[in-house]
């Protein structure tokens, strides 16, 4: 793989990290969703997620030789990925009253 989208690719899957740590730890979002979201630590969990299903999925391209023995790994990273959607999804709906 060309060294510009593997950094691409580390570092959305870390801007994806930090922004779950931040979010977890203190209960910051970002500013342009920060009004839509009504479980900041719950988004959290959600963006950590969605950041191991990026890396998940992106995994056997960074790595030629993953992708002959783990096919499996892109399908799987997908399916955490969209499960990390859902929980980001969630931490908008209001709690239990």
């Amino acid at each position: 793989m060309h060294p510009i989208p593997a950094v691409l690719a580390a570092l959305f899957v870390s801007g994806l990290t930090a922004m779950g740590v931040a979010a977890i730890r203190t209960g910051w979002v970002l500013p342009w969703g920060a009004h839509k979201i009504l479980r900041p630590r719950l988004w959290g969990s959600g963006s950590l997620v969605l950041a191991v299903g990026a890396a998940l999925f992106m995994s056997p391209v960074a790595s030629p030789g993953l992708a002959d023995r783990f096919a499996v790994l892109p399908v799987v990273g997908w399916a955490v990925f969209l499960v990390g959607l859902v929980i980001q999804m969630a931490a908008r709906w209001p709690g239990r009253l």
